[in-house]
């Protein structure tokens, strides 16, 4: 654990599912995280930070009430000092616990850009991306 107490992370582990073909890149910015259920309700998250990102992933923290579902679509909104926001969406890689109500997520991302993605509305998702479809059948508990 670190000065604040938050576990930190043993860096001399690899998994299989952290191994990436490219860098990450260390990073601190508060995002807003939309996660979907199986019928494409978004439920918001707002106590969300990135620790690293790469071309094809985002790590955040989020204070969450349980852990997300492998393969359930969410989007981070991530905020921008003087620009707009950056839109980032695609299926959870990971969730594991952090401390207490705090969880590390994993993004993996599919679709990225400055306008709103899935949280346009989810019937604008199902009809742009088969990927959404795909991973909302994943978390249909029917």
């Amino acid at each position: 654990m670190n000065n604040r107490g938050w576990m930190t992370p043993n860096r001399n582990v690899q998994t299989e599912s952290d191994r990436r073909g490219e860098n990450r890149q260390a990073t601190c910015t508060r995002c807003e995280l939309w996660v979907f259920d199986g019928t494409g309700r978004p439920s918001r998250i707002s106590d969300v930070v990135t620790r690293n990102s790469s071309f094809c992933g985002l790590s955040m923290v989020a204070r969450l009430s349980g852990p997300l579902r492998v393969g359930q679509p969410m989007e981070a909104t991530l905020a921008s000092h003087g620009n707009a926001p950056t839109h980032v969406a695609g299926t959870v890689a990971f969730c594991r616990p952090v401390k207490e109500d705090y969880y590390e997520v994993g993004l993996h991302v599919k679709a990225a850009g400055p306008n709103k993605i899935l949280t346009a509305g989810p019937e604008r998702g199902q009809s742009n991306y088969d990927w959404f479809m795909e991973a909302l059948r994943s978390v249909d508990p029917n």
